[in-house]
């Protein structure tokens, strides 16, 4: 073979491999990161994708050329033209992430040039208060807790979603430049049940400080203080900068009534325990022990005192509806429980109880109690349909100290109906 005839070949084949391999991986990898899709620079577990991507822009480049020269010869170099440009400022982005995308703010100076002194100080003033602003807009960042609708927070959520669910694997695409591989990513979380974030604090443009709950199937519950940076909003990526495990005592939940009296639920060992303080004396009230989790009760939480304090309302929740129970602190034990009722409470007086359940699943009901000692006063949906019934919604009104409730009919002729009960004189209308 001719030395000219081998330098054409070698030639055609660089240009092949240019055209055809490396210019679609690199805009392969600036499209990923502009519009964020959760390949390309995160090639593991994510490659297929990746090359998926890579393909399409070389099929892309192949049709238009091919259509452009079949139009004719110039609209051929044209294109090739636009392309070769495309080429160049996505590899010119490239060069930039591979160098930090750091431009330097000194003054170039060629060797025997002489240089301006208040030039250069201007310059290096002007760098300062930059600097300066920086740090201001930073410092006025810390601490700011993050705004309910923040789509990095609701990304962060989205990210954390995944651990309960088997669903690791969208998880680890939701990293940004893992740091660990998938299967270590795996040992760490693969018997966590569930994992919930909250108090988010914004400290930075794209950095959040918030605590994180981890409960195992073991029924070992965990805290993390964790500092998180995200890329690319709502649907980006997420950066672990710091994780810090929380130890000790985990307190959930606390209720003050007044200066004397609060309850509170915290962690202890893997179980869940919700606790009253009564001026300094504290008294155990409930707890779930392992392996109830995952059986019957999940969490405790719903914390509520009746109005003078005597009474302590809170809820075993659990996978199919709960428990709401009732604890008399006065006399140090459970008064009342009912199983899964959405509306209830005391009284403005105190002389009642009522508790509404709607129609579904668990059945329906709208009961009144007696105070102190919860004795069944009576059923207000009695009597007030004829055949079967269900109810729907219902309302207290401390200032006329009235429930207002809905109920409808099963066969659907009587359609809904309102009633008032009324409990100082103990009459419906």
């Amino acid at each position: 073979m001719k030395k000219e005839n081998l330098l054409k070949l070698l030639v055609s084949v660089f240009i092949t491999f240019v055209i055809l391999v490396y210019v679609p991986f690199v805009l392969a990898d600036q499209v990923a990161e502009l519009f964020d899709y959760r390949i390309g620079f995160i090639l593991e577990g994510g490659l297929d994708d990746f090359l998926f991507l890579v393909l399409l822009i070389n099929s892309v480049f192949l049709f238009v050329t091919g259509v452009a020269f079949w139009i004719s010869r110039i609209v051929g170099r044209v294109v090739l033209a636009i392309f070769g440009v495309i080429f160049l400022v996505s590899f010119g982005f490239a060069l930039n992430d591979m160098y930090g995308g750091e431009i330097s703010e000194e003054i170039p100076v060629v060797e025997g040039e002489e240089v301006d002194e208040e030039v250069v100080e201007e310059a290096q003033v002007e760098a300062e208060a930059d600097a300066e602003e920086n740090e201001v807009a930073v410092e006025e960042l810390a601490g700011v807790p993050a705004s309910a609708d923040d789509p990095n927070v609701d990304c962060i959520k989205d990210y954390y979603s995944h651990f309960w669910v088997d669903e690791l694997d969208e998880a680890y695409e939701m990293k940004y430049h893992p740091d660990v591989s998938f299967d270590m990513f795996v040992s760490w979380y693969e018997n966590t049940l569930w994992a919930s974030p909250y108090d988010f604090v914004k400290t930075g443009d794209n950095r959040y400080e918030f605590m994180v709950d981890l409960m195992e199937e073991d029924g070992v519950n965990e805290r993390y203080k964790v500092v998180m940076e995200v890329h690319g909003g709502r649907y980006g990526l997420v950066e672990t900068i710091s994780s810090e495990k929380v130890e000790g005592e985990i307190t959930e939940v606390e209720l003050k009534h007044d200066a004397g009296l609060k309850a509170y639920v915290k962690w202890v060992d893997g179980d869940e325990e919700i606790h009253v303080v009564e001026n300094g004396v504290d008294e155990l009230v409930d707890s779930i022990n392992r392996p109830d989790y995952g059986e019957v009760f999940t969490s405790l939480g719903s914390l509520g005192f009746s109005d003078s304090g005597r009474f302590l309302m809170y809820y075993k929740h659990g996978w199919e509806g709960g428990v709401l129970k009732v604890y008399d602190i006065k006399l140090g034990e459970e008064a009342f429980e009912s199983f899964t009722p959405y509306e209830y409470g005391f009284t403005k007086n105190e002389k009642a109880f009522y508790e509404c359940q709607g129609t579904g699943m668990h059945g329906g009901f709208l009961n009144v109690w007696m105070l102190p000692n919860f004795k069944f006063k009576r059923d207000l949906t009695e009597g007030l349909l004829d055949g079967d019934l269900g109810v729907d919604t219902c309302t207290y009104d401390s200032e006329s100290n009235t429930l207002k409730f809905t109920l409808w009919a099963f066969d659907y002729e009587q359609g809904l109906e309102t009633y008032t009960y009324y409990f100082d004189e103990d009459y419906i209308e």
